[in-house]
């Protein structure tokens, strides 16, 4: 029996609610040789995968994954601003290797005001975002934090977050001032944040 077949053969022989999908997930994708990180994929994609995943295996059918959101959407949003909108940018539908692209993009263009001690990410939308910028921390102390957010319309959040960044209670790291960047600015960003793309009118 491979390795493979004894993974399956342990979830089917559980019930889905007994499964703990997290291990199957990683345990299933080291297998095949493709990391899986949990913290990328949107929770509720994630408890329908891991259904259809149970259900599929159990029928004898092959799995398929849902699809993903479009990066643009049209309809009627209320942003997290509280203001509405006709159309609406899902960075959820953006996968690691897409935001590692934009890192590099950012570094290589030179878009930073100069090197970041670390990065950090606004929860949630910036913390895939700051997990492809923390290839490029330098880690030292002169150096400042980066902040990074996915999509920012009046950059409240940035501020809130960087408040809290500036408490020395909340962050145990040294770092000497804080940057920012943004995948897309939907509207004035605040001076210290920079953004990757910028929507209309800004």
């Amino acid at each position: 029996m491979s390795d493979l077949e004894a993974a399956v053969r342990k979830v089917l022989a559980q019930k889905f609610d007994d499964v703990c999908w997290l291990d199957v997930y990683r345990e299933l994708g080291r297998l095949v040789g493709v990391e899986y990180t949990p913290e990328l994929l949107p929770e509720a994609e994630f408890l329908a995968n891991c259904k259809k995943f149970h259900e599929s295996l159990a029928a004898g059918c092959p799995y398929v994954t849902t699809a993903r959101a479009a990066l643009f959407q049209a309809g009627s949003f209320l942003l997290r601003s509280g203001r509405e909108s006709t159309y609406k940018v899902e960075c959820d539908a953006l996968t690691r290797r897409d935001w590692e692209g934009v890192a590099a993009a950012i570094v290589e263009e030179k878009l930073l005001p100069g090197p970041f001690s670390f990065a950090v990410g606004v929860p949630r939308g910036g913390i895939p975002f700051a997990a492809a910028m923390q290839k490029y921390e330098t880690g030292r102390a002169g150096d400042p934090v980066l902040v990074c957010e996915d999509v920012v319309t009046t950059g409240g959040s940035m501020e809130r977050f960087r408040a809290v960044v500036e408490d020395p209670a909340q962050t145990r790291q040294s770092f000497t001032g804080v940057v920012g960047v943004c995948f897309l600015a939907r509207g004035k960003v605040p001076a210290w944040v920079t953004p990757f793309l910028r929507g209309p009118g800004t």
